[in-house]
């Protein structure tokens, strides 16, 4: 077994903290240098111009006037208003013909798939009626549904 036995150091106080001693003084040095180069920046940052703030004259309003240009705006936006609902109520009373619309939906098989014949389903929902077509088709054959509303 080894005994624990305090081995005797030769190095001086100097060599053990040599590192420490020299980070010290860059540290003190590089900040003295620094100071003394930036005196004056920090001199003119805090001895900076007031601000003058422009002075704002209040205008006297007179609230009669204030008062009547908004009835005239109000009355303005009411005579605008009464044109345009006249002009609605005119165009709502014509009669619009509405044209019938035609649609052509067309189905094709172009393969029969694994279980033949090719089979679709085609749900067509107007309102609250559901129209269901189903569909068995044999390759390159096709259905056409025309639809008119």
């Amino acid at each position: 077994m080894s005994d624990n036995k305090k081995i005797p150091t030769s190095s001086s106080f100097l060599k053990r903290n040599f590192f420490i001693i020299v980070f010290i003084t860059v540290l003190v040095t590089g900040g003295a240098y620094l100071y003394l180069n930036n005196k004056n920046f920090i001199q003119t940052i805090s001895k900076a111009d007031p601000v003058i703030e422009p002075v704002i004259e209040a205008k006297k309003i007179n609230p009669n006037k204030d008062l009547e240009m908004k009835v005239a705006n109000l009355e303005r936006l009411i005579l605008e208003l009464s044109s345009t609902m006249q002009e609605v109520q005119t165009k709502s009373s014509e009669q619009v013909i509405v044209q019938p619309q035609k649609n052509i939906i067309e189905v094709k098989a172009t393969n029969e798939g694994i279980n033949p014949p090719n089979t679709s389903r085609i749900e067509l929902i107007d309102g609250k009626t559901k129209y269901t077509v189903d569909v068995q088709l044999q390759h390159d054959k096709n259905i056409t549904i025309e639809i008119n509303k």
